[in-house]
């Protein structure tokens, strides 16, 4: 992915998460927080999360970025999800998960963003 491909999308993303924003990366990373994610209620309990989707464009083609949620989302009764694991990413706290999608094929930033979200279409 070019900076410019990145660029491009990120417009994207911002139309549809108006509170989007790069944050600092390092070693050619490009970590997206892509914002406000609202969660949905059935199978999930509903609330409003972020997402950060850490793109390295060197690699974009052949490895997938990195996802993660924010650790303000809780399942209904206030328990973190399933498999979920504290991580600290730039600079802020996050929730690990264990989300595969098939890569590659590369997918654009919105995509990629998506693809993550598309979790929550299942109600496993």
């Amino acid at each position: 992915m070019t900076p410019e491909e990145f660029n491009l999308g990120l417009e994207v993303v911002m139309r549809d998460y108006l509170e989007t924003r790069v944050l600092p990366g390092r070693d050619g990373e490009r970590p997206l927080r892509v914002a406000p994610v609202p969660i949905p209620v059935s199978h999930w309990g509903g609330g409003v999360t972020r997402l950060l989707v850490v793109f390295n464009l060197a690699t974009h083609d052949s490895v997938r970025p990195r996802g993660l949620l924010g650790p303000e989302w809780k399942l209904p009764g206030g328990t973190a999800p399933m498999n979920a694991s504290p991580v600290y990413e730039c600079g802020e706290a996050w929730q690990a998960f264990s989300w595969a999608f098939p890569w590659p094929p590369a997918l654009g930033v919105l995509e990629t963003a998506e693809a993550y979200l598309g979790r929550f279409n299942d109600p496993r």
